[in-house]
């Protein structure tokens, strides 16, 4: 995000904590992420997308370049494609009771879908359960599963 003047943009770079565009689409500060949560927000730079419902939040991080810039580039230069999702990035679990950015790899989301045994037993038992669009697909499953489950508690 880019401000017009100088002041904006050290609004937006230090003291910004969230970009709604639309009603459905937001974006994080890294700046503010770095400062707040401990573990693996500390290689992130700029904005990256963020998904939230009642009782979880996660960003998406595919390294240098996220997959929302990626995607917002493409479709400002008119090229927005289904290739832009072909490397959709890593998830990564905003834990606010621990202050930690989790990388959601295969032995994390193992952990995470324990409480859920029957969802942990497929996921398991796939033979690409490493791979990341499968993670990110069980992981899905599961925020849907918590946003059912009267026994998590809500974020805040």
């Amino acid at each position: 995000f880019d401000g017009i003047r100088k002041n904006i943009n050290k609004m937006l770079k230090d003291e910004t904590v969230a970009v709604a565009l639309g009603d459905s689409l937001w974006f994080v500060n890294t700046n503010w992420l770095k400062k707040n949560f401990k573990g693996e927000s500390k290689h992130m730079s700029h904005y990256v997308p963020l998904y939230f419902s009642a009782k979880v939040a996660f960003v998406q991080w595919a390294g240098s370049s996220s997959l929302g810039w990626r995607f917002l580039e493409a479709m400002r230069n008119g090229e927005a494609t289904a290739d832009e999702y072909n490397n959709p990035g890593m998830i990564y679990l905003i834990n606010f009771e621990n202050g930690l950015v989790e990388k959601v790899d295969s032995k994390k989301l193992s952990e995470l879908l324990s409480f859920y045994p029957d969802l942990q037993r497929r996921y398991e038992s796939m033979r690409d359960y490493e791979e990341p669009y499968m993670i990110n697909d069980f992981f899905l499953q599961y925020v849907q599963r918590l946003g059912r489950d009267p026994s998590v508690p809500y974020l805040f």
